[in-house]
């Protein structure tokens, strides 16, 4: 049975699943403002929830061909006053103003004092790691030279305006509805710059999924900060990694972070599958430990496995 034949679980991006609050339990609302009725959305079925937000399949009147999914954030819970100064105002910013073919594309954006909700393309295929997770084999190389080209260009994009990802994961990389192009998605944990996008995007803030982090995200020592954007692209290595191995690099879990450290470092890792040496060439300029020396997004999309 091919892709197209065969229907996938429908997961949600990784901010969604993330399982750190409450607020994934609760019911859809009733009434949505009128301002988002006015311009003909509604909402249906709930399709995935975790600590920050609620997804639900969605609609529109005035896009009757679209299928819609609609990111609903609960803003009453003071728990959470502090992602919801950073995090969930990073998101919105930078959904509505980045715009690319291979990100998750954003109609419209709500907020009022209670609520925020995102409206985006319903994706039914589910991302790179539901698509792993049903195979339960390495994707092949032709297929994850393509998803990989995809979100180098969309991280090309997003660095040359001054926006690091800081989630770069198998689960924040959906899938068209034919499978052939992958698009990024889930900015709850992005950052930006306010001056010169060119800049180096310094951070001195933990975040992300540990078991795909850059060693010098997991190895932060308080008062010190690391370049947003550099951290992308070795989490972008780890998932590469996956996507031609089906393994991670470093194991499943990350239960004692200064071991997982120092296999980063020593770059401990060994591909157990057939992969062409020219991907592994790439993969281990993405895997490199020390940030400086760690390829960029431009010089990765110009590496010799896409030519």
């Amino acid at each position: 049975m091919d892709d197209k034949e065969k229907q996938p679980v429908i997961r949600t991006d990784s901010e969604v699943s993330r399982d750190t609050g409450s607020v994934g339990s609760q019911d859809r609302p009733t009434r949505l403002p009128v301002e988002i009725t006015d311009k003909g959305y509604a909402l249906g079925e709930k399709i995935g929830s975790g600590g920050y937000a609620t997804v639900y399949k969605a609609t529109c009147s005035k896009m009757p061909d679209k299928q819609l999914a609609c990111k609903y954030f609960d803003l009453t819970n003071n728990q959470q006053i502090v992602w919801r100064e950073k995090c969930l105002k990073n998101e919105l910013k930078i959904v509505r103003k980045h715009k690319h073919q291979h990100i998750v594309r954003t109609y419209d954006v709500f907020k009022t004092s209670h609520h925020a909700y995102i409206f985006m393309d319903f994706l039914a295929n589910g991302s790179i790691g539901d698509y792993l997770e049903r195979k339960k084999r390495p994707i092949d190389e032709k297929r994850a030279k393509k998803w990989s080209h995809d979100m180098l260009e969309a991280l090309v994009y997003l660095h040359s305006k001054g926006v690091a990802h800081r989630d770069i994961k198998p689960d924040n990389i959906m899938l068209d509805n034919d499978f052939s192009d992958a698009l990024l998605t889930d900015f709850g944990f992005s950052c930006c710059l306010t001056n010169n996008p060119s800049d180096r995007l310094m951070k001195g803030t933990i975040c992300g999924t540990p078991i795909y982090s850059a060693p010098e995200v997991l190895s932060l020592a308080e008062g010190m900060a690391y370049d947003a954007k550099q951290a992308d692209m070795y989490s972008m290595g780890v998932t590469l990694f996956e996507m031609l191995d089906y393994d991670k690099p470093f194991g499943n879990s990350v239960e004692k972070t200064m071991d997982y450290v120092s296999k980063q470092i020593n770059r401990k890792y060994k591909f157990k599958k057939d992969v062409s040496l020219v991907a592994q060439s790439l993969c281990n300029s993405l895997l490199e430990p020390k940030p400086d020396k760690r390829m960029t997004s431009s010089a990765a999309l110009e590496h010799n496995w896409f030519k």
